[in-house]
């Protein structure tokens, strides 16, 4: 038998047996099931007595009446007509045109068995943990992001995974509330998330999530980075033997709220390091903060720190959504890639970009040597400042200019290679062509 937790997929079996669940039914197929119910008797009470199938359900179904039908009792309707040689239950699964709760609206056409392995799936299942959850007193999911793309990323993959789901949404301080219908409450409930407040009910990972291939897992970080994570990222003087150097510091750091627990590690961090050193990742994680919530209760913060090796091996892959993070992600990407340029290496693109600045007849400055070595504007500012100072350049002072970019009146720097710089320029020509 299927355990939607273990497995990941949800049938139509799996969602009989909750009494929640409601169905409408396609016409033909209806049609069909009250030709054959009435080959049981004359009349609606004789089909009831003859079947065991309670009179109230019988009525509005014979009586041709199209209302939501409990999905148990439709079940129970087709087991009875499979005994009498009527094979209506293969037919049933093609045959839901609407998957809903008892009132208001459902799942348009149920991509039925509802599969979740795969990278939507993942998405789906990560936003709950994210800036998404199910409403305690009505079952209800909803999704909250100031960011359209988010929503519109998490809506796409709710309708390819599970089907066309109706929602309302509103707008509150710039954020807007996607709002979604009981039915897909009851849907992630089958795979283990328990609605209400998320610090109280501690939902872990779903076992299935854990048994997913790396690039889908690593779907699922990408949709808590987009809703949780910050990407960190600064360069600092740090002294090493005597000598002042440039370091780049950077990390992903996600952060999660819990209850004051002495410290003791909450049950959803837990899960995601599980999960995060199953594809070799191992980051640092501690209580980041305390505070104390509008109604009197004590909080921790958690921080979970994603840098070094595990942060460069794996980012690459990461698939964010977001488009702050995902420039600033390229961003620390860039600089990562500087910080491990060799000298010989950065000096020879050094005098190559002067070369292809001059023969295009534009300034050597810090903006167009930035975007000719593909380098940040602070280490090109470095670069011009240590030729300068070396007196391979000459500094020369433009024209004065007013646009909107700079401050009226502002002098731009820039630089023209001199006889030494020309001289350096041939050496390197000469060792690169012994090499």
């Amino acid at each position: 038998m299927n355990n939607p937790k273990l497995s990941g997929i949800i049938t139509l079996e799996d969602l009989k047996e909750d009494k929640r669940v409601y169905v409408m039914l396609d016409k033909d197929y209806l049609n069909d099931l009250v030709l054959n119910l009435k080959k049981h008797g004359s009349n609606i009470k004789e089909i009831a007595n003859n079947s065991g199938i309670r009179y109230t359900l019988l009525n509005p179904l014979i009586g041709n009446r199209q209302e939501a039908i409990r999905l148990k009792d439709v079940w129970d309707i087709c087991e009875f007509l499979e005994q009498n040689k009527f094979d209506c239950i293969p037919k049933l699964k093609t045959s839901i045109t609407e998957l809903k709760g008892q009132n208001g609206h459902g799942i348009k056409n149920p991509k039925l068995p509802i599969n979740f392995n795969n990278k939507e799936g993942a998405r789906i299942i990560a936003s709950l943990y994210g800036d998404g959850g199910v409403c305690g007193n009505t079952n209800r999911p909803l999704y909250s992001n100031k960011q359209k793309v988010l929503i519109k990323t998490v809506l796409s993959c709710i309708n390819n995974v599970i089907g066309k789901v109706y929602y309302s949404s509103q707008s509150t301080r710039g954020c807007t509330d996607v709002i979604f219908p009981p039915i897909l409450g009851f849907i992630y409930e089958k795979v283990g998330y328990k609605a209400g407040n998320k610090i109280k009910t501690q939902n872990t990972i779903p076992p299935f999530v854990y048994h997913l291939q790396k690039d889908i897992i690593l779907e699922f970080l990408s949709q808590l980075i987009d809703d949780e994570g910050t990407l960190y990222c600064k360069t600092r003087q740090v002294k090493h033997r005597g000598k002042k150097t440039r370091r780049l510091f950077y990390s992903i750091r996600l952060t999660f709220s819990n209850e004051h627990n002495l410290g003791k590690v909450p049950a959803f961090l837990e899960s995601l390091l599980r999960l995060l050193h199953k594809i070799d990742i191992y980051p640092n994680y501690k209580i980041s903060d305390f505070y104390i919530t509008k109604h009197k209760e004590k909080r921790e913060k958690w921080t979970i720190h994603l840098s070094g090796r595990e942060f460069y091996n794996n980012t690459t892959l990461l698939n964010l959504i977001s488009s702050s993070k995902k420039s600033r992600l390229k961003r620390i990407l860039r600089l990562k890639k500087e910080s491990h340029m060799s000298k010989q290496e950065l000096h020879t693109k050094f005098l190559s970009a002067i070369k292809a600045l001059e023969k295009k007849n534009e300034d050597i400055n810090s903006s167009n040597l930035s975007k000719n070595l593909n380098l940040s504007l602070d280490r090109s500012r470095e670069l011009l400042a240590e030729s300068y100072k070396k007196k391979y350049l000459t500094k020369i002072i433009g024209q004065r200019i007013f646009n909107k970019n700079r401050f009226a009146g502002q002098l731009p720097t820039s630089y023209k290679p001199n006889n030494r710089m020309i001289s350096l320029s041939k050496r390197f020509e000469h060792d690169n062509r012994t090499t």
